[in-house]
This record gives structure tokens, C-alpha cells and sequence, in this order.
């Protein structure tokens, strides 16, 4: 599996906003495994998922671009 950058700016949006790995699992209908896999770069956030947590849990675009 190709690992990439861990989500940094993803997880210091989290912390500001007090947003759990179980809130964005829930928001995703994934386990928080699967959030936290995504969240240390070990998968990757599908266009739709970003797209869901914009909607739904207000994250800014750049949290997830490099």
C-alpha cells in the first residue's frame, strides 16, 4: 500500500473544532479505523468524502491539499 503524507492540517482542524475520528466515520458511513488509516496516510480521502466533510462538518478545502 503507497503511503503519503499524513492529513497534519486535517488533524489540527479536528483539534480546533473538536471533531472526533468517530464523528467523521459517521458523516462517511466508515468505521474509525478507516478515518484513522486516512488520517495518518496510510489511504486517501475520495473526492466525495472531502466533498461530505466540507457539507457537513464545515472543513475547509485546503485542510486536505498539501
Amino acid at each position: 500500500m503507497k503511503r503519503h503524507e499524513p492529513y497534519n492540517k486535517v488533524e489540527g482542524f479536528k483539534r480546533e473544532n473538536h471533531i472526533t475520528n468517530l464523528m467523521i466515520a459517521n458523516v462517511l458511513g466508515l468505521s474509525e479505523a478507516s478515518v484513522i488509516k486516512k488520517n495518518i496516510g496510510k489511504s486517501d480521502y475520495y473526492v466525495s468524502e472531502v466533498k461530505k466533510l466540507m457539507r457537513d462538518l464545515n472543513f475547509p478545502l485546503d485542510v486536505f491539499l498539501p
